[in-house]
């Protein structure tokens, strides 16, 4: 039997100005729903989708690190997220925007 780790992530990116500072937001979840990572972080001058798509590489890279081996991508609706949002928007008030 293979032992599979699937691992649920929620990615958001946020810019103000659009383009202008930007930030990346991230919450990885166990099986259980229990967070395992959280990823806040400025990235400089970007657009939103620049911001959503590095949030999303993010997001991906630390499931690697945590041992995940397998993946799906989904869009879900936005208040479905608020939690990889207020991470995004956390990061950009921290490096002053």
């Amino acid at each position: 039997m293979i032992n599979m780790k699937r691992l649920i992530i929620y990615t958001d990116g946020a810019a103000t100005p659009n383009p202008g500072p930007a930030a990346i937001g991230v919450v990885v979840l166990d099986e259980t729903g229990k967070v395992v990572a959280e990823i806040s972080r400025a990235i400089g001058r970007a657009t939103n989708n620049r911001a959503e798509y590095l949030a999303l590489i993010a997001g991906l890279t630390e499931a690697l690190r945590l041992g995940a081996d397998q993946y799906s991508v989904k869009h879900i609706p936005r208040e479905r997220n608020e939690a990889a949002d207020a991470l995004s928007h956390q990061a950009l008030h921290r490096a002053g925007n």
